[in-house]
């Protein structure tokens, strides 16, 4: 660790415009390359800094909500449409068990029709 910090010490200074890899790898030395580069702002610059990375969280906040509330929503329609689908296969289900039990007894193809929806070609193949 030492020797990182030796070199932070020997090699940063006003003229550097890009850091070794090892120091921005190293937390410590990448928290103090930070700090140096925020410090070496002028007024003006460090409150466009300020405003640009605020900036870049709102966007982010408005990112993340937007997407929290399209994943609700689209969430909300998925099983709005799986319940719809699931109730008519419910009633096509029903009104075939119905229609099988009409034809056991005996009942006219076209009157299971008029009562079940159900096509005399499909009250036939039951």
């Amino acid at each position: 660790m030492a020797v990182l910090w030796l070199r932070f010490l020997t090699e940063i200074n006003s003229k550097t415009e890009e850091a070794p890899a090892e120091l921005l790898e190293n937390p410590d030395t990448a928290k103090a390359l930070k700090i140096l580069e925020r410090s070496a702002y002028t007024e003006g610059q460090l409150i466009a800094y300020d405003r640009f990375w605020d900036a870049v969280y709102r966007e982010r906040v408005f990112y993340d909500d937007g997407f929290k509330k399209g994943k609700i929503e689209g969430r909300d329609e998925g099983r709005a449409e799986g319940l719809s689908e699931g109730m008519e296969k419910g009633e096509d289900k029903a009104n075939r068990e119905n229609a099988r039990r009409m034809k056991a007894d005996g009942m006219p193809a076209e009157q299971i029709a008029k009562y079940t929806g159900l096509s005399i070609e499909a009250i036939n193949s039951l």
